[in-house]
């Protein structure tokens, strides 16, 4: 199997908090957000095959609890997600997925970090992404999701115009939320946001997650 790949991290304590992650980078995103945070790995094609990819992690396995699927938009390339999934748990590591959600995300992660962009509204979401398809795969992915092996992801971007409220039907839902500090977004303008969605919202901050 081919795949379009941009490259690894081999160690990595941010991307699961609380594993040491192997990281696994796939190319091409269908999305063109404006704080887009690997711009680089967006476009373009570098093939690489399979066992090559599945070699590399088997030679970190002895310093790495977990695999994490990541992109790019990861879910563009299911099948390979399916078989790093089947490796990840051949070797004994619990295996996470980050994405956008913008297409079907496969069945069978032991987490998933799905990040939201914007208020969930398709007159704002669509056009924000830059992809006509994102709002519906989005929403079609949270009411399939299990909340209890799902982090929803936000990062907060100072530069963005006020947004509608996208944290209610999410926690409503029974989804926790990581909110992540963008670049060039202050740590005081971070921190006030954070306060006022736990403040409107009535949530409770729990090592870094906001949840009910």
């Amino acid at each position: 199997m081919q795949v379009n790949y941009a490259g690894r991290h081999e160690l990595s304590t941010i991307d699961w908090p609380g594993h040491a992650s192997y990281v696994v980078f796939l190319r091409g995103c269908p999305m063109s957000c404006p704080h887009c945070h690997n711009e680089k790995i967006r476009t373009g094609e570098r093939l690489v095959d399979f066992n090559d990819i599945a070699q590399e992690i088997l030679a970190s396995r002895r310093y790495v609890s977990a695999l994490v699927i990541s992109g790019g938009e990861p879910v563009m390339q299911p099948e390979v997600c399916l078989e790093l999934l089947i490796w990840g748990h051949a070797l004994g590591l619990k295996v996470g997925l980050e994405t956008s959600g913008c297409r079907p995300i496969p069945e069978g992660f032991d987490r998933v970090f799905l990040d939201i962009k914007t208020s969930l509204e398709s007159w704002l979401y669509n056009p924000y992404t830059g992809d006509n398809k994102a709002f519906d795969n989005v929403v079609q992915n949270l009411e399939r999701l299990d909340p209890n092996v799902t982090e929803i992801r936000y990062v907060v971007h100072e530069s963005d115009p006020p947004i509608i409220d996208p944290f209610s039907p999410i926690i409503d839902m029974g989804f926790s939320i990581r909110l992540l500090r963008g670049d060039h977004t202050s740590q005081d303008y971070f921190t006030n946001f954070q306060n006022s969605v736990i403040s409107d919202l009535n949530l409770k901050l729990e090592k870094g997650v906001l949840k009910k």
